[in-house]
């Protein structure tokens, strides 16, 4: 992980604190923190990213790191969390792409993983049919 903090460090001194690019980043090396079993600077840096969004008001830029964090929250157990947060970035894909966005497989691919750890598996059904009708629409 020695590599994440000066590569965050050169999109400070590049971009700035409150660039997309620099949120990007955050959001990378959150998921390679996921990758090594750090979830606690995982979700730090999911919510780095977050919070330069809406600072900058990049609301559409939202739904990779919520996902991200979602999948923080799903592997320490708070399920309930985890759906907010899929539900915030499917609130935001819907608004702002439709509802037939690709950024909405994933999420809804996510759903149903969590779904199915609750033992929700009706709705998580659901879901994976929803998946098929916009992979049959595309």
């Amino acid at each position: 992980m020695l590599l994440c903090q000066p590569a965050l460090e050169m999109a400070d001194a590049l971009w700035g604190s409150q660039h997309p690019n620099t949120a990007q980043i955050c959001v990378n090396v959150a998921q390679v923190y996921i990758g090594v079993g750090n979830m606690e600077k995982a979700e730090q840096y999911c919510k780095q990213a977050i919070g330069i969004y809406q600072a900058i008001d990049q609301i559409m830029q939202l739904p990779s790191p919520l996902c991200t964090l979602a999948i923080v929250c799903i592997s320490q157990e708070r399920d309930f969390e985890a759906e907010a947060y899929l539900k915030q970035a499917q609130a935001i894909v819907e608004e702002k792409f439709g509802s037939e966005d690709k950024q909405m497989l994933a999420i809804l691919t996510g759903f149903i993983n969590l779904y199915r750890l609750m033992k929700r598996d009706e709705e998580a059904e659901m879901l994976v049919k929803r998946i098929q009708s916009i992979e049959n629409w595309r």
